[in-house]
């Protein structure tokens, strides 16, 4: 593992990472054994971690990777245009594989690009009246895409883009900003062709979305549990008890499922089990924390009316 991406040059397919941080490398290497669970391709690691600190055998190469912003946004970015790979799979750290992506990778034959939309809590686009407000934003956590010119000259464009946004003042602090919106303008002004992965290849289990079929990828993180292979694969195992057509929200779904006398309805909604894994001791943590900072802050408030 010495960053030589020579290696790779006539490998037609691999996966990409990028992770900034020993949290996230950590991360890295749990989605990685799901990964090679699934497939046997090449994997690289983009990071800025110590090679030492990589356990061996998860990843084919590692590669140094030098932070260029206060938060890894812009370094996704970069990370997915230096890709050695014909054919690349990203993936976010946060992600989890738990099904095969085979059919995803055949999208590649006709498709520059293939990725899930995002739909936040609250949209953030970038003022722009070239763009409307119901092109959807991609979300970058799961992309698949094929080597090419045009497509090296849709990565820089998105990191000109995000460096000109950053310096603009209507954004505030640069450590906010992320790398999709400027993707998004970027890709909407492309002669690319691309196309939208259905919401299994890119499941964000921890917030909203709906599902038909089997989850393929898990993406995002459990807000009251370890981030490890046993709690994420529970994660799917619920979310596949069926596969009928369901929604998920706060960690509760419900499947659609036929009613046996379709008097007023053909179909009802079914309470599933929930997906909403909790580890009581990170939770008794966290609120021991917070009882702390309420009786400081209590105390402080006490001391300052006393005087």
């Amino acid at each position: 593992m010495h960053g030589d991406l020579s290696m790779f040059e006539h490998t037609s397919r691999g996966v990409v990472y990028m992770a900034m941080g020993m949290s996230y490398l950590q991360e890295a290497v749990v989605s990685a054994r799901s990964l090679r669970r699934q497939h046997q391709c090449p994997i690289l690691l983009f990071t800025d971690q110590d090679q030492g600190a990589v356990a061996e055998g998860i990843f084919d190469e590692v590669v140094p990777l030098e932070r260029s912003g206060p938060l890894p946004h812009r370094d996704k970015l970069v990370a997915m245009r230096r890709s050695p790979f014909s054919q690349t799979l990203f993936l976010d750290t946060d992600t989890f594989v738990a099904g095969s992506l085979a059919d995803a990778w055949e999208l590649l034959e006709r498709f520059d690009l293939a990725f899930a939309g995002d739909r936040g809590y609250v949209d953030h686009f970038p003022a722009d009246p070239e763009v409307p407000d119901s092109f959807k934003e991609p979300n970058l956590g799961v992309v698949f895409f094929r080597a090419s010119e045009a497509l090296d000259g849709l990565w820089q464009d998105a990191l000109d883009l995000y460096d000109q946004l950053v310096a603009s003042p209507a954004f505030g602090a640069p450590s906010c900003f992320f790398a999709q919106p400027p993707f998004r303008l970027t890709l909407y002004r492309s002669s690319l062709r691309f196309t939208a992965l259905t919401d299994e290849y890119n499941c964000r289990f921890a917030n909203y979305g709906k599902l038909n079929g089997p989850v393929r990828v898990l993406h995002g993180r459990l807000p009251r549990a370890r981030h490890n292979e046993g709690n994420l694969s529970w994660v799917g195992e619920q979310l596949n008890a069926t596969h009928v057509p369901r929604v998920f929200f706060a960690g509760r779904h419900w499947a659609l499922m036929p009613c046996a006398l379709p008097i007023t309805h053909p179909y009802r909604a079914q309470p599933m089990p929930s997906h909403n894994r909790i580890e009581w001791m990170p939770v008794a943590v966290a609120m021991r924390r917070w009882l702390g900072t309420l009786i400081r802050n209590a105390l402080r408030w006490t001391s300052r009316r006393g005087s």
